[in-house]
């Protein structure tokens, strides 16, 4: 798989957040800032929905694993 570059495709798409080359969370975008700087990440467990920046570090990859 691949790192998406442009964020503002991924509504309602299911990706992995990696941070530092790392794996830090997984679920589906609920929605995304028109220019792409910021998603909200729904997922399971104890938070239930999560922003991430778009930062130099942060990388998302389509899918994630079960």
């Amino acid at each position: 798989m691949e790192f998406v570059a442009d964020w503002t495709t991924l509504k309602y798409q299911d990706i992995e957040v990696h941070i530092g080359g790392k794996l830090t969370d997984q679920g589906r975008v609920v929605d995304v800032m028109s220019d792409g700087s910021v998603l909200w990440l729904m997922h399971d467990g104890v938070s239930r929905r999560r922003l991430i920046e778009n930062l130099p570090e942060t990388d998302v990859m389509l899918g994630r694993k079960r």
